[in-house]
């Protein structure tokens, strides 16, 4: 397969599972400042079968694991409260809509979205005071174009509020400052995706400009830098940069798709999923300033990163 081949296939799967919110999605999520508590990792079990299932852990640099919710059925992007008590994760069926309940009752879970086929939620992220869940939501409209919409999901009054985002591209939210005034979205081109951030009060959509493909951002608990997944070579790989694409530092250089990044709360390191295009070879945490890494156990074969909790 030809180089351009090679990456058109690559972001084809990587942008599907972001855009589709299929079963090997993952994502990284707000990250509030403080010190570093274990990692949110979510697992499937038997994948394929007619019953799968979703093993979600915490999981420590030392590799403790603790499973914290278990569910029969498909439960992608979990995303908990900073308070550890609630749970938001997309399910399967219908239609990737997004759920929320308490960790301690996994068989008691409320439905907070109804997404006709044409407008798929993304991973819900919840804000800094844990009282209510962004998402997005994006669909085609006549003329080839793409609507999409930022969404606020309250839980004391169960309303929505809706950020109409002015874009003719699919945008996909992948994470929120945790101040909760700017969100990072993903603009699925599918040979030339880029990072982009919306300041929600002004409306402004600012394109990280790094001069190569990126998806899948996550801010520093600061909110002054994105960790994001990016295309410079043959590979998709791991960097960080400032909210414009300034200072780009390159975190990773290997043979797999290294993907998802998700910041520590003392902002000092990374960690990331590494797959071959499909299947999950592994998660690593990385050092952004020596670049040492460290391989992080996994709790099952199938699993990913997609939070970095504080402690």
């Amino acid at each position: 397969m030809n180089t351009l081949n090679s990456r058109l296939a690559t972001a084809l799967l990587i942008l599907a599972a972001v855009f589709l919110g299929g079963a090997f999605a993952s994502s990284a999520s707000a990250t509030l400042p403080g010190k570093n508590g274990p990692l949110l990792v979510n697992s499937f079990t038997k994948l394929g079968a007619q019953t799968p299932g979703t093993v979600v852990s915490t999981v420590t640099e030392g590799g403790r694991i603790t499973p914290i919710y278990t569910r029969k059925g498909l439960a992608s992007l979990p995303n908990l409260s900073p308070n550890g008590k609630r749970i938001v994760f997309q399910g399967q069926p219908p239609a990737n809509d997004l759920f929320t309940g308490l960790v301690a009752k996994p068989g008691k879970i409320q439905r907070i979205t109804d997404a006709p086929k044409t407008f798929l939620p993304s991973q819900g992220i919840f804000a800094a005071d844990g009282r209510s869940v962004f998402y997005s939501t994006t669909g085609a409209v006549q003329g080839g174009a793409y609507r999409t919409f930022i969404k606020r999901y309250f839980f004391a009054t169960g309303k929505t509020r809706a950020y109409k985002v002015a874009n003719k591209q699919p945008l996909v939210l992948t994470d929120v400052s945790p101040n909760g005034r700017v969100v990072a979205l993903t603009q699925s081109q599918i040979l030339n995706p880029r990072v982009v951030t919306l300041n929600l009060a002004t409306g402004k959509l600012r394109v990280v400009k790094v001069g190569f493909p990126t998806i899948q951002a996550s801010f520093a608990p600061g909110g002054k830098r994105l960790a994001f997944a990016g295309f410079r070579g043959q590979n998709w790989d791991i960097f960080v940069s400032n909210l414009g694409g300034k200072g780009v530092k390159q975190l990773t250089n290997d043979k797999w798709v290294d993907s998802y990044p998700a910041f520590s709360p003392d902002g000092r390191k990374v960690a990331l999923t590494r797959t071959d295009g499909t299947v999950p070879k592994g998660m690593r945490v990385i050092d952004i300033q020596s670049g040492k890494s460290r391989e992080l156990k996994s709790p099952k074969r199938d699993s990913f990163v997609v939070q970095w909790l504080p402690r």
